[in-house]
Formats: C-alpha cells, sequence, structure tokens
C-alpha cells in the first residue's frame, strides 16, 4: 500500500481516528492537527523522514538523520543508541550536553577517558581528536575563541612543520577580527614567544628540563633591536621585576621599573647604582655580607659590610679617590678613605704569627731571614727600591732606600729614638740627624708668598699639667721680618718662655734680620735690652724709660754680688765688688806701704801691636813694671797669657797711698806748728 487518503473521521466520536481538517493538516488521535501531521500518542516506524518533527518524547533503536538542524528546546534525556549524524549542526539550548556520560558535568563533557602513563598513537583511544593540517606552514582552525561579535580574538591551532606529519601546535590572540601568532610548540619541544622559528639555537634541543649537556634551553627573542622585558614577575596586578635586554646584547634585571644589574656583551657585570648592594649569603643562611655602591653623582665608592653577631657594620671602603680605608674595631668614619691608605684598630697581643688582633701584622720568613720583615716598595721598572723593616732581630724598626746599592737611611729603635743618618745612638736626644758634612733638620713654609710677620715654623717644648694634658712651656718660632724676594730673605729668630702663673709663652728674646739680639723687646722702643753687631765688633744696649736708679748689670760668683754698673739719671756707676760687712769675713788690719810704690811709676807712651806705626800713641804703664806692686791691677788672661790693666784694681791701692799721703802730710804740719812756722 502506498497512498492512504483521508477525507473525514473514520470514527464518528470523534475520540479516535484519522482526521483531515479544512486546512489539510491531517490528525491522528487530535481532531485539531496544528501541524501537517500531528499525532497524539506514539509512532512506531522502522524508518522515519521528515521535513520537520515535533514530540514531547521519542526513541528511536537505529540511526536518525537530521538534514537540518536538530532542535531541543527542553529535554532532560536523550537516549540514543546508535550515532546522531548532523549535517548542519545541533544546537542545545539548555542544560549540558554528554558524550560517553550520562550525567554531564559541564556545557560539554565527553566523559571519561582511558590511558595508561605512556602516549598512545591510537585515534580511537582519546575524547576529542583534530584533524592535523597538511602543507608545509598550513593551519589547521582547531579551538577559537569569539567575542560576541562572532569574530574570532584568539586561537588554538595546529600547524604542519613539514616531512613525516611534523605538527605544532601554536596559540594566536589579538582583538576581535585580528589575531596573531604569539607563541608556539613546535615539533622537537622548543618553545616560541613572538617567533615562528628558533632563532641562535646551537643544536637540536629536547626539552625545557632536559638533563641531557647542552640540550635544554628557552629563547626569548624579538624581530628587532630595541630594548624589551622578556620576562616579567607580577604582584599583587604590578610588575614587581623582569628580565630582558637594551638596544645591544646586553642583559638587564630590574626590580620594579628601575635597573639593577646588567651583564654586557664583554661580560662586564654593573650592580645597579648609588646605594644598591650585592649580598653574599653565608651557609647558614643567617647573616649576608654585602658589596655596596655607595658613591655620589659622577663618582664610585665600594663598600664592604659584614655583620658581627648579627649586626651589620662596615669594614673596607674603597672610594673613587684611590682611598682605602680598612676597620678592625670601632666605627667607619665620613672622612675615612681621605688618605691613600687609612687603617683603623685596637690593641694587639703579639707579634708573628701570633698576633691575632694587630692592626696590620708582617710576618717574615719562619727560618731564612727572621731579621728581614718589612714591606717592600718597587719602582715602575719592578726593582724593589725601598723597604720598610725590622731588618735587625732586637726590634728596632729601619728604612732602606736604594741608590747603586742599598744602605739604611732611618731607625725608629726599640726605645723609641729616630736615629737619620746612622744605626746606632751617636751621643744622645730623641731625635738624632747625623752627617759627614754635619747634621740638619729643615722647619720650613710652603708657600710661594711670603710677607712680613709670617710664620716660617716652630719648635714646640711641651709638659703635662697635673690633669695629664699637654701644655706648650717654650717655643723658638721663626717671622719674616720683611717682605720675602728671590735677593732677599730678611728672617727674624724668637725665643718664648712661661712665666710663674701662666700657662701659655710669651717672648723673652729675639734676634732680628741685622743680627741685633733684643731682651724683653722686640722693637728699639724703650724698655729694651739689646746687643748689636757692627763693624766695630758689636756693642751692648739698654734703654730704661725711668730716672730711677736701676742696675743695668750685676756681676755674681756662686750667686755672690761681686760688681755692677747701675745708672740713674743722667750717670752710671762701676761699683767693683761688694762692700758689706755682712758679706766678707777673716778682718786683718792692711799695714803694707803703698806710696813707695808710685814714686818707682815709669810712664810710657806706645802703639798697640796691631796699630799701625805712626798712629798716636797711648800713654800708660807696662803691666811687667808694677804687677808685683799692685797684682789685682794687673791679672793674666789664662786664655791668651797676656796681662791686663783692671782700673778697678789699682783703687784701694791710690786710697792707701793717699791715707799714707795724708799721714805724713798731718805730721808735717804739726812739726812746722810746734816750729812756730
Amino acid at each position: 500500500m502506498s497512498d492512504i487518503r483521508f477525507n473525514r473521521w473514520l470514527h464518528q466520536s470523534g475520540t479516535g481516528g484519522v482526521y483531515q481538517a479544512g486546512s489539510g493538516n491531517v490528525g491522528i488521535g487530535s481532531s485539531v492537527p496544528s501541524t501537517t501531521l500531528s499525532v497524539n500518542g506514539t509512532i512506531s516506524a522502522t524508518s522515519v523522514s521528515a521535513t520537520s518533527i515535533s514530540s514531547a518524547s521519542a526513541s528511536f533503536s537505529g540511526d536518525v538523520t537530521v538534514g537540518g538542524k536538530l532542535t531541543y528546546d527542553d529535554v532532560t534525556n536523550i537516549d540514543s543508541v546508535g550515532v546522531i549524524t548532523a549535517r548542519s549542526g545541533i544546537n542545545v539550548t539548555g542544560g549540558n550536553v554528554g558524550i560517553n556520560t550520562s550525567t554531564p558535568r559541564a556545557l560539554v563533557d565527553f566523559g571519561p577517558g582511558t590511558g595508561n602513563g605512556t602516549l598512545n598513537q591510537t585515534v580511537s583511544n582519546y575524547q576529542a581528536v583534530f584533524e592535523a593540517p597538511t602543507g608545509t606552514g598550513n593551519y589547521t582552525r582547531n579551538i577559537a575563541f569569539a567575542s560576541r561579535t562572532s569574530a574570532i580574538s584568539a586561537a588554538i591551532n595546529a600547524v604542519d612543520e613539514g616531512g613525516s606529519d611534523a605538527t605544532g601546535l601554536i596559540v594566536a590572540t589579538g582583538t576581535a577580527g585580528a589575531i596573531a601568532e604569539r607563541l608556539r610548540l613546535t615539533s622537537n619541544g622548543t618553545l616560541l614567544v613572538g617567533l615562528t622559528a628558533a632563532v641562535g639555537e646551537g643544536g637540536t634541543p629536547a626539552d625545557l628540563n632536559s638533563t641531557e649537556v647542552g640540550r635544554g634551553y628557552i629563547n626569548l627573542s624579538r624581530d628587532d633591536t630595541a630594548s624589551a622585558d622578556h620576562i616579567l614577575f607580577g604582584k599583587n596586578g604590578s610588575v614587581a621585576a623582569s628580565v630582558g635586554t637594551d638596544t645591544t646584547n646586553t642583559l638587564v634585571f630590574k626590580t620594579g621599573t628601575t635597573e639593577r644589574l646588567r651583564i654586557d656583551s664583554a661580560g662586564n657585570t654593573t650592580l645597579g647604582y648609588a646605594g644598591s648592594s650585592l649580598h653574599i649569603q653565608n651557609g647558614f643562611n643567617n647573616s649576608t655580607a654585602r658589596i655596596q655602591n655607595g658613591g655620589g653623582s659622577n663618582n664610585s665608592e665600594l663598600k664592604f659590610l659584614v655583620k658581627d653577631a648579627g649586626t651589620e657594620s662596615e669594614k673596607m671602603r674603597l672610594t673613587s679617590t684611590a682611598g682605602l680605608a680598612v676597620v678592625t674595631a670601632g666605627s667607619m668614619t665620613a672622612n675615612a678613605g681621605n688618605e691613600t691608605l687609612w687603617i683603623q684598630g685596637e690593641g694587639h697581643n703579639g707579634h708573628g704569627t701570633g698576633n691575632t688582633r694587630s692592626v696590620v701584622s708582617i710576618i717574615g720568613a719562619i727560618s731564612s731571614n727572621n731579621s728581614g720583615i718589612g714591606i717592600w716598595m718597587g719602582a715602575r721598572t719592578n726593582e724593589n727600591t725601598a723597604v720598610i723593616g725590622t731588618r735587625t732581630a732586637n726590634g728596632h724598626l729601619a728604612f732602606e732606600t736604594y741608590s747603586g746599592g742599598w744602605g739604611e737611611r732611618m731607625r725608629l729603635t726599640n726605645d723609641g729614638k729616630l736615629l737619620i743618618g746612622t744605626t746606632s745612638n751617636f751621643v744622645r736626644g730623641q731625635i738624632q740627624v747625623i752627617d759627614g758634612g754635619g747634621g740638619e733638620l729643615t722647619i720650613g713654609r710652603n708657600d710661594t708668598t711670603v710677607t712680613s710677620g709670617n710664620d716660617l715654623g716652630h719648635l714646640f717644648f711641651a709638659s703635662n699639667d697635673e690633669n695629664g694634658t699637654g701644655v706648650i712651656a717654650a717655643s723658638i718660632n721663626a717671622y719674616a721680618n720683611d717682605n720675602h724676594t728671590s735677593v732677599s730673605a730678611p728672617t727674624a729668630l724668637t725665643f718664648s718662655t712661661t712665666p710663674v702663673n701662666a700657662t701659655s709663652p710669651t717672648e723673652k728674646m729675639r734676634i732680628d734680620q741685622h743680627g741685633n739680639v733684643f731682651f724683653g723687646a722686640t722693637t728699639n722702643t724703650a724698655p729694651f735690652m739689646r746687643f748689636t753687631l757692627d763693624s766695630g765688633g758689636g756693642y751692648f744696649e739698654k734703654d730704661t724709660n725711668s730716672t730711677n736708679s736701676r742696675n743695668a748689670f750685676i756681676f755674681r760668683i756662686n750667686g755672690n754680688s761681686v760688681g755692677s754698673i747701675v745708672t740713674s739719671g743722667s750717670n752710671t756707676a762701676f761699683n767693683t765688688s761688694a762692700s758689706d760687712r755682712t758679706l766678707k769675713k777673716n778682718f786683718e788690719d792692711w799695714t803694707e806701704e803703698v806710696l813707695t810704690y808710685f814714686k818707682s811709676l815709669n810712664p810710657q807712651q806706645f802703639n798697640f801691636i796691631n796699630q799701625e806705626d805712626g798712629t798716636d800713641k797711648t800713654k800708660g804703664y807696662i803691666a811687667q813694671d808694677l804687677v808685683d806692686k799692685f797684682p789685682e791691677a794687673y791679672p793674666k788672661d789664662e786664655e791668651t797669657d797676656k796681662y791686663l790693666f783692671n782700673p778697678s784694681g789699682m783703687v784701694p791701692y791710690l786710697m792707701k797711698a793717699l791715707q799714707e799721703e795724708i799721714v805724713k802730710r798731718e805730721a808735717l804740719e804739726q812739726r812746722l806748728t810746734d816750729a812756730g812756722l
């Protein structure tokens, strides 16, 4: 039977049968068919073919072929024993789709898979299979991510790399309708970011975790020469650190956005900028040492810091001016390193290998050269030209230089004497300068312009007060008496001492540029005393600002006054000896008659040997003629063995002769009186 036609109900009650409505729709079990064929019940058929089928439930034991779309409006169970094949597509508007599972866990659930820990090459064993591309460089369009405008903004595709179905995997990203390849995992395991082919591999790698020597690596490259941060480390939504390159072949490390470390193409390593540090961890992971660049603008300074009992401190510093400072005790000061070598330490407990706390320990050869310990200094010719060392076994510190041969030039002895030009104590003194032509000690002023009053140098003498504080007690100073030039350098030398109840010295004597020696004054303004040298041999001058009687000179022997020169007003008195009774003893009368000595005087006129003949003669006497009679008036100079004339020594004889003459005159006057004359 091929055709069945119904024009009316076959069942009169209207509750069953087949009905053809006036609209042409056919209903089975329904009197109001809304579609071409409406069935109120179950349809059992070996094969059903229709343009559109709508049913509350359906069961198929065979294949279901849909030429258009298979739409599920609200289906809780789909029972398919066979295979559903859709020519155009399957749309599920609600619920989950399960493949190989009756309880889908997501919108699409492929159900449980199988595996045994090894890669399987059988296609049917996989839950989802995408066809690999053919043709070198061709992509498959495997997985795409589309925006709401239906434009693709990201994709994961396979790519044909040519030869034996070699296939890679690429990830493309971008904006809707404009994506580009960003990452590729090649068929040989190379991970490329921003590249489609490996650059500078240096061999064929295995994988990133390869244990084969020279095989594993990560290649991050740009296709231009611009600088870039290749690896970024983020924290809380912002960049915390990065590793990248600059415009040259340089590796750059940053924290935040600030460069801290770079390694250039020559292998030079630059650690940050001012204040950056290189930390070195110890084996216990609880203490670090640091090397820090502490320099300022346009200069650098290396600081070396270590921890002692958990407290960090700077122990060594290399400054921009090539100064080296080392601290073994205390703290590094701000000006440390201003010198070429600055060492600060504390204490010592021996010498040699046992001197563990010496600031600097220099240990010589133990067996072959015990007395040769020292610091050797060489010239640019790489030859030793000087040495500072013990050089002797008894602890002397010697300074030697080389000039055609080695010679010790200076020695600091073990008892604190400084010897220059000699190796042994010459006579005495803490500083001894010895030379074949006479030792010299120079104190000078390094100044190209020296004007009157400028200080040229000092020699100070000091002591300690009762509190142990140093006090300058005396000094010898040199001053420019006038401006110094290349042809004239007038200079004065002053001597200062400290009086009682004073703590600083004051000038007491001065030798000026003319050779004048001033005592208690600096110029020819009274009061002063000076000794002046001139063409006649010089003279002593005393100027007082008072007319009262004042001693100009006092002569003493063993503390006893033996004479003086006294000035008062316009007079000068010469006192040859002390006359006070309290200063004398062992008295006896002088009864010698001296008047007759004067009777035998032999007055002479003469020239001294050093006078030219014809010069005016001097009136006087010859010492040899009178010394036996007047010994005090003619003393002999012990140095020249020549007699001198002492007028004051003649005074006692003159007084005694006058006394004798008075006695005789009085006796004569008495005789004349007695004679009535």
